[in-house]
């Protein structure tokens, strides 16, 4: 023993504590290690064979719901939640006169099937993942799948698709807001092939993003500041300054631009959980789960979080699915559903866990039945979240005990104060079923139309590599006088009837084969004030002409990408220094939302627009669109209106009459390349059908 390796022991056992915490990190979820929760199974509930007449009218009420309506309904937004409470209600006591009423109550808003643009095959199954117009081909695909390989055993087409290969759907199952992993809980609860489809079906076209967190290696790193508590872990981000101020209203979009835009932080929590004790853990992320429920609603209040009650009900979708998952996705499964519950956390604007207004709730002899009764009987009873979170409280308390009665008091609190949903922002407007919030009556029903405007939505421009939420130049549109009265547009299409206050400009597009007469002045050529030229090779996709020619000098162009964002500029081919402008889609599955940054008054600050949907039509390229400020959602700025689709041979845009020259040929260019856009995808999906037709009929 000698100085020389004296000294050099000292920077090698300062090493040993930051080796041990990687090594232990790495090998609590290492898929070569295969740490499991080993937890018994919930009683199997066999509907299919079950003799009795409450277990038939189940069997039958799932069956019709998956031959009727679809997994995605609402413009493709929404999941059809028709299985969750019908099976959630069986659990509960329901008789089969209460789940025929909640049959009949959910399928008021639900939405039968409608072809896809093409089939879905074995070749190519992987190529469609994400895009929800695809969701009747995915379930046609897997239950060909079930029917033609696997002799309706759907449990090996769930192996197959799941778990096995190289980025199996098990590793997307929170996408969604974890519906696929909350549908493939019910399947494998009551051995349903219909529901474990849907949950195939869900997986598929919900897939995003999300996936690479667990497909990825490289986004599990050791923390320096790990912990084995999950309450511990919430803590810190709710004490965490770097998230304050990112947004200013709770909404379920915010997650999307958390990831987007702050990842590191997100992920930085998400990996400071150390998993040590998997069981033990698991344990108490489900009474975080419930806590995040019940124990973040100040004492005597009733706003209970949409979003925050997903956290709660896919943790029992993980509960139900661990004895039957293959124990190396054990760990990666709960992690997956914590990154989940740190996005919504974070995305809800962090409130506090509290339990002090639980334990006070007056509990008395009210237990699981008083809890059960309410469910199935209550006012409440057809709210599939409301059931689905009393349920799943009931089943957490059955699974780890309930000595100190939280989970109990818990969902007493929830199923005596529960009085609608809260969570989604000011002015985010659901369909009837998804959510009935008597406080405010946001209600929508199948018929009527839909009007979404996140607040906290903003998109990368050209001119922009390092995107801000944008400041919206107050003097660039003059609020308007409190005197002006605010209508509606009852009726989109109408020439007269608006939501622009103040003047107003009328102008009017009349379809000449590939070019467009603009004209500011009523139908005919010789009106025109612009024209609109479509080119097929060479330059730019569309020009625009000043004048009522072709030949006019152009003062903008649109160009059309297959991928990615179109683009537009003010200025022709010959113009020093053209600046090409992004248009780029918000709406992650649908065509109903188009923003672009623009620089714009006095002072030419960087404003971020919106092109948003008025009228939805799901299968249709395009519908009416508004145009709104991303900081001033309130203040239409212009209007499309057409008689139907985006390609009509005549439309109106009305244009607020103070916008500017620039502005207004912004406004002009945008609506091009949404217009040219969609006529395009209309002319690739009458080809994929007609392909699809060709080669077996479609879907």
């Amino acid at each position: 023993y000698t100085n020389e390796a004296a000294v050099m022991s000292a920077p090698m056992i300062a090493w040993v504590p930051v080796v041990n915490r990687a090594y232990r990190f790495l090998t609590s979820f290492s898929l070569e290690s295969h740490p499991s929760i080993n937890i018994p199974s919930v009683e199997i509930h066999d509907v299919e064979t079950a003799p009795e007449k409450r277990a038939r009218t189940l069997k039958h009420l799932l069956k019709a719901n998956h031959v009727n309506f679809s997994i995605l309904f609402h413009d493709l937004q929404f999941d059809n939640h028709m299985a969750h409470i019908l099976c959630s209600s069986y659990l509960l006591g329901a008789n089969e006169d209460q789940l025929s009423h909640i049959y009949t109550e959910m399928s008021k808003t639900l939405e039968e099937w409608t072809d896809s643009p093409a089939e879905i095959t074995d070749q190519d199954w992987r190529q469609f993942l994400g895009d929800r117009r695809y969701q009747r081909a995915y379930v046609d695909f897997f239950e060909d799948e079930l029917a033609l390989k696997h002799d309706y055993d759907w449990k090996i087409v769930v192996k197959e698709f799941f778990f096995e290969g190289e980025n199996p759907l098990i590793n997307c199952v929170i996408s969604g807001l974890g519906h696929p992993l909350i549908q493939l809980g019910y399947a494998f609860e009551f051995n349903s092939k219909e529901i474990a489809m849907e949950a195939l079906g869900l997986a598929a076209t919900c897939y995003n993003h999300l996936h690479k967190y667990s497909d990825d290696p490289s986004y599990t790193k050791p923390s320096e500041n790990s912990t084995t508590s999950i309450f511990e872990v919430l803590r810190r981000i709710g004490a965490d300054k770097r998230l304050d101020g990112i947004f200013k209203d709770k909404n379920g979009s915010n997650s999307s631009y958390l990831f987007e835009h702050h990842e590191s932080l997100v992920l930085e929590h998400w990996n400071s959980w150390a998993i040590e004790d998997p069981i033990k853990q698991f344990e108490e992320s489900q009474k975080a789960a419930a806590a995040l429920l019940v124990a973040t609603v100040a004492d005597g209040a009733e706003d209970f979080d949409f979003f925050l009650v997903h956290i709660l009900t896919s943790s029992h979708a993980v509960r139900i699915l661990l004895p039957f998952v293959p124990k190396k996705f054990h760990v990666g499964v709960v992690r997956q559903w914590f990154l989940l519950a740190i996005a919504v956390y974070i995305g809800q604007l962090r409130p506090q866990i509290d339990w002090a207004p639980v334990e006070k709730a007056s509990v008395g002899d009210k237990g699981w039945k008083y809890v059960a009764h309410k469910a199935v009987t209550g006012p409440h009873a057809a709210d599939a979240h409301y059931v689905k979170a009393l349920r799943a409280m009931k089943e957490a308390a059955s699974t780890w005990g309930d000595a100190d009665g939280q989970y109990v008091s818990a969902a007493v609190r929830f199923a005596d104060d529960f009085n609608g949903w809260h969570g989604f922002g000011p002015e985010t407007i659901l369909p009837r079923g998804v959510c009935e919030n008597p406080s405010r009556r946001v209600l929508y029903h199948a018929t009527e139309t839909i009007r979404e405007r996140p607040k906290s939505k903003y998109t990368k421009s050209t001119l922009s590599s390092n995107p801000q939420p944008p400041s919206y130049n107050s003097t660039l549109l003059p609020k308007p006088a409190p005197s002006i009265p605010k209508t509606t547009m009852p009726s989109p299409s109408s020439k007269y009837d608006t939501s622009i206050v103040g003047p107003l400009k009328l102008i009017t597009f009349f379809s000449t084969g590939k070019s467009l007469d603009i004209s500011e002045s009523g139908p005919g050529k010789a009106r025109a004030s612009y024209v609109a030229k479509r080119h097929t090779f060479g330059g730019p996709s569309v020009t625009l002409h000043a004048g009522n020619s072709k030949t006019g000098p152009i003062i903008g162009c649109v160009e059309l990408h297959s991928w990615g964002a179109d683009q537009v500029c003010l200025g022709g081919p010959g113009t020093k220094n053209l600046a090409w402008i992004e248009v780029s889609r918000s709406s992650i599955w649908t065509h109903s939302e188009y923003s672009f940054n623009f620089k714009c008054g006095p002072n030419q600050e960087l404003t971020t627009f919106i092109w948003q949907r008025v009228k939805t039509r799901t299968f249709r390229p395009m519908g009416d669109m508004e145009l709104v400020a991303a900081a001033r959602p309130d203040e239409v700025l212009a209007e499309y209106a057409s008689s139907g689709m985006m390609s009509a041979s005549q439309a109106v845009v009305k244009v607020r009459g103070e916008l500017g020259p620039e502005l207004d040929r912004m406004v002009l260019l945008t609506i091009l390349a949404l217009h040219f856009s969609a006529k395009k995808r209309s002319r690739t999906a009458a080809a994929g059908a007609g392909a699809g037709a060709a080669g077996g009929g479609g879907c």
